[in-house]
């Protein structure tokens, strides 16, 4: 059991980086995107989208939280840790921005 957990968590910590990659540059793109304020299905389709998206990111922060214990690669390491640290940067930018 311990090394199928071990192969589990070696195959996260190489899928991480590019999927989290992927959902922050994508949530870079759309959220950029101009919606019609007078449009109430627009406005809350596009929020309810953003949240989505925020809410995908967070669990990929969780889900590599899920293999710091193993150590596989230090530069690959290093990458998550960086990527990590800018989302976090940023989700706490964002929750502290006003209109």
């Amino acid at each position: 059991m311990n090394r199928i957990k071990g192969r589990m968590k070696q195959k996260i910590s190489n899928f991480i980086p590019s999927a989290f990659n992927r959902a922050l540059c994508s949530y870079r793109i759309f959220s950029s995107r101009n919606v019609d304020m007078d449009e109430t299905k627009e406005f809350s389709a596009y929020h309810s989208a953003c949240k989505t998206a925020l809410s995908h990111i967070d669990n990929l922060i969780k889900l590599s939280s899920y293999t710091e214990e193993e150590k596989v690669d230090k530069k690959e390491d290093d990458y998550i840790g960086d990527m990590l640290s800018v989302a976090k940067k940023q989700l706490e930018d964002i929750n502290a921005a006003t209109c």
